[in-house]
């Protein structure tokens, strides 16, 4: 199954209805089709006009999209996908000391003498469970206080770690908010004073709460879905008359403007302030990650490549423990009475974010919105463990410790082409890398944050351009660049672009040789 659907069925013929699960408002059975609405915006349709089996069909494919729980999730349960995807001797990424500590080294070199590790032991693990065994904290607070005072007070025990620096020091930490109101006050200045103390001016430390809950992304999601799932012209036409006012009754739009904003605010106390922020959400795993991603992607030109963006996700959702099981397949990592409740698309949420930043600065980033939108749909599919299962500890568990990247472990090469972003490779081309900028800003107004038409309504042909739009545009150009950067010269410039617009974007370079 390529993702969770919603299903519904209909009769074309007769108004008699009768309800089979009322698991959301979009399921609903009769006996002349099924329809599944998967959460790639797809709408998939099931004659069974003249079948007896149609509840019977609705049945098990609600059965079978929703697995109780990871152990028996059938793309986990399979073999590797892809022939070499499956690297017996691979160590999950920052689940050691040692990338923890050429991360710190690449932001700032001085980083190793404000900043020292905690490592977990299999005992202690537990108590946090969605951490790795290994993370950053200021190098004035120790194990025991760790422990004793921060884990037990803190939502899901997600105290705050160290998740990049700035090149003037000053660093980004996230966490939950702390679960001991008596004393808050007093854990929380515990925590200050040590970031304060771990900056090379001691300089205040800033907290930022991003006021988004899960359930209000759900309830966004679910009604982005509803507004997109489009299965007939006429059903386009009528929302068409009223698109806007449509769009913006999801809500969705203005949750992305939200984190964009918030990741301006954390870049400007950052970069323009160099003071230290500590990012909170009320369990430290839905929008806290999203706001300090979009603010490293910012101020950060590394994450603005393919290999950094593999790398941030890699830290930031798959090792900081994301639950991609429970937020998108309601599945935790044993069985258990499970709760129907909608999918929290936080994933899909920063992903939209992201791709505003590339459409504002079109030539800062090195990979296209079409690789987000390949993320995305990978992320739905269950069969990229790191994209699935909740924490390190379920992948460890399940012995699912495939990399994640390149994606062409699980994309076609033709499809790999487009994930590089064509404008960025002018840019080298022409020698015009000094022209961009090392730290860009987020939006400050709502305005121009647009509806990612692109990624919601690219199953609807009556939103797209047989043969054009900005699909073919985007070929095309990188056709021709590739060409005429392999005619014009043979310097390294140009061999970098050949690279990027003709082989596979998404592979890692050390392991071609040419």
């Amino acid at each position: 199954m390529r993702s969770r659907p919603t299903l519904s069925t209909v009769s074309r013929k007769s108004f008699r209805q009768v309800i089979l699960y009322q698991f959301s408002n979009m399921f609903r059975a009769t006996h002349e089709a099924v329809i599944a609405s998967p959460q790639d915006f797809r709408v998939w349709t099931f004659d069974l006009q003249r079948s007896q089996f149609a509840v019977n069909l609705a049945n098990n494919i609600f059965h079978f999209s929703r697995p109780a729980s990871l152990t028996n999730f059938f793309q986990l349960s399979c073999g590797a996908v892809h022939p070499n995807s499956q690297q017996n001797d691979y160590k999950i990424a920052f689940n050691n000391r040692v990338d923890w500590q050429n991360e710190m080294e690449r932001c700032w070199k001085m980083a190793l003498s404000h900043w020292s590790f905690v490592c977990f032991d299999e005992q202690s693990v537990n108590e946090v469970p969605s951490y790795p065994f290994c993370v950053v904290v200021p190098n004035t607070l120790y194990g025991a206080r760790i422990h004793e005072s921060l884990i037990p007070n803190w939502n899901n025990g997600r105290f705050p770690v160290w998740c990049w620096s700035y090149t003037n020091g000053s660093a980004i930490l996230r966490s939950s908010k702390c679960s001991n109101e008596m004393r808050s006050s007093e854990l929380w200045n515990i925590v200050e004073h040590a970031i304060c103390r771990s900056h090379p001016k001691n300089r205040l430390v800033s907290k930022i709460d991003v006021d988004i809950s899960s359930s209000k992304i759900a309830t966004s999601f679910d009604r982005l879905r509803e507004l997109c799932a489009i299965d007939s012209m006429a059903q386009f036409k009528e929302r068409e008359k009223d698109w806007y006012s449509l769009v913006d009754n999801t809500g969705w739009c203005a949750l992305v403007f939200k984190c964009l904003l918030e990741a301006r605010k954390v870049v400007n106390l950052v970069v323009d302030n160099q003071r230290s922020v500590v990012i909170t959400d009320e369990d430290g795993l839905n929008a806290s990650v999203v706001v300090c991603c979009l603010a490293q992607i910012c101020a950060d030109s590394y994450y603005r490549t393919i290999a950094g963006l593999n790398r941030l996700i890699e830290k930031e959702w798959i090792a900081l423990g994301y639950p991609f099981g429970s937020n998108m397949f309601n599945c935790p990592f044993t069985s258990h009475l499970q709760q129907n409740r909608s999918s929290t698309a936080t994933f899909l949420l920063f992903l939209d974010a992201l791709s505003q930043l590339l459409r504002l600065f079109p030539v800062s980033f090195e990979y296209s919105q079409y690789m987000l939108i390949a993320l995305w749909d990978l992320s739905i599919t269950g069969l990229a463990p790191g994209l699935t299962c909740n924490s390190i500890r379920d992948r460890l568990l399940l012995k699912k410790t495939a990399p994640t990247f390149p994606l062409s472990q699980y994309y076609s090469s033709k499809y790999c082409i487009m994930f590089t972003n064509a404008l960025y490779s002018t840019n080298i081309l022409f020698g015009c890398e000094a022209n961009t900028r090392d730290v860009i800003k987020p939006p400050a107004s709502p305005l121009e944050v647009e509806f990612w038409t692109d990624c919601y309504l690219r199953w609807v042909p009556a939103a797209n351009i047989c043969e054009g739009g900005s699909v073919t545009h985007d070929v095309a150009l990188s056709a021709v660049l590739a060409y005429t950067a392999s005619a014009v010269c043979n310097s390294p410039s140009c061999e970098s672009v050949v690279w990027r617009q003709r082989l596979h974007p998404a592979f890692d370079a050390k392991t071609v040789s040419f």
